[in-house]
């Protein structure tokens, strides 16, 4: 499988940190080959540069000390000027890098985390290939198509990655030189992600520290607010609006058909309903979806109890369309749950269940 350079590196920003651990070994090959004794940098942020040279077109990296998952930039301008690739490492890291003649992608095999960041590479080439070399400065323009399609590439993957290290190291991009939504969208999708996968990875460090100084005022619905008005449509073709759950308790969970994590959250949801519809809790599912097949297909398989809805418009983040229910309730990591009062009013939210609080704050407001 092969991958992008292209654009990998419009997304990141690399900081390294070391520690005391084994070392971590990272083995590539110019398949084009060169000379033998040119040079090949791994550098961190700082300037550090770990030095290797070329022998029979391959070179070899032992790093060590490197106790936490990071990202290091892969550099051989001497070979290729400018070239340059960011790659996810840690002590005890085993990683084949092959960069192919054109430099303009590299496979990358070796252990799970390696095979993750070439999925990751092949996915980002395969969605630049929907826009052509007038979109190349597009993709620093907040809200423009390529910019959006990007974004919402790199959600999508994490979301379906919540137990990789690598996930993080992904999120952060979203948080350098970012517009407010993005920074919205980082935080809910680190929310998400397990906590295996935030510990022993200085990226978590990093994401932590650029959130210190933001709060949820970001969130267009926060705990104590009214929910807006909304409509969608159910599985029949009706409309459903907001207006139909006024006066009721109303548990509403977002979810995709795409999503792993959401497609878990329907089935566990199920005990829930037993629980507590029969002493007067309503239900309504919201899917994110746009395609209304992959919505009807994914029901009839997880046969999810109460509402369900859908306005094909996507998530916050995927159009932008300001009518539509994601952009709405600014959803841009599914799952997520919303508790409304009778009143209108969210008494609880989360960003991925969290079983024992939602039924705490259900059992305080019924």
């Amino acid at each position: 499988m092969k991958t992008s350079l292209k654009y990998a590196l419009l997304f990141f920003l690399f900081s390294i940190s070391y520690g005391v651990s084994r070392g971590s070994e990272l083995k590539g090959q110019f398949e084009a080959g060169c000379k033998d004794g040119l040079p090949v940098y791994l550098m961190n942020t700082s300037g550090v540069r770990l030095l290797s040279y070329t022998k029979g077109g391959t070179f070899q990296f032992d790093i060590q000390n490197a106790n936490r998952w990071d990202m290091y930039i892969l550099m051989a301008d001497s070979i290729h000027q400018g070239y340059a690739f960011p790659l996810f490492l840690r002590s005890g890291s085993s990683m084949q890098v092959n960069i192919p003649r054109n430099f303009n992608e590299v496979h990358i095999s070796g252990d799970t985390v390696s095979l993750e960041q070439n999925s990751f590479y092949t996915g980002l080439a395969d969605a630049t290939k929907k826009f052509d070399d007038t979109h190349k400065a597009a993709v620093y323009e907040v809200g423009s198509p390529k910019y959006t399609y990007i974004q919402t590439y790199y959600s999508n993957w994490i979301i379906n990655h919540l137990q990789s290290p690598f996930s993080v190291a992904i999120i952060r991009s979203f948080m350098l030189g970012r517009d407010d939504k993005s920074k919205e969208v980082s935080r809910q999708l680190f929310e998400l992600v397990s906590a295996p996968a935030k510990t022993d990875n200085r990226q978590t460090d990093l994401v932590k520290d650029q959130l210190s100084d933001y709060d949820e005022s970001y969130s267009k619905v926060k705990v104590n607010d009214h929910i807006p008005d909304f409509q969608g449509w159910d599985t029949t073709g009706s409309i459903i609006t907001s207006d139909s759950f006024k006066g009721h308790l109303t548990l509403i969970d977002f979810w995709a058909s795409w999503c792993g994590p959401c497609r878990a959250a329907n089935i566990d949801l199920q005990p829930v309903y037993e629980s507590y519809h029969s002493r007067g809790l309503e239900f309504l599912s919201i899917s994110v979806d746009t395609s209304k097949g992959e919505w009807i297909k994914a029901i009839r398989k997880d046969r999810p109890s109460g509402n369900q809805i859908c306005d094909f418009k996507g998530q916050y983040l995927v159009e932008d369309i300001k009518d539509s229910v994601g952009w709405l309730f600014g959803i841009a990591a599914v799952p997520q749950f919303y508790l409304v009062s009778k009143d209108g009013r969210v008494v609880y939210k989360s960003v991925g269940a969290n079983w024992e609080a939602l039924k705490k704050a259900i059992e305080d407001n019924l």
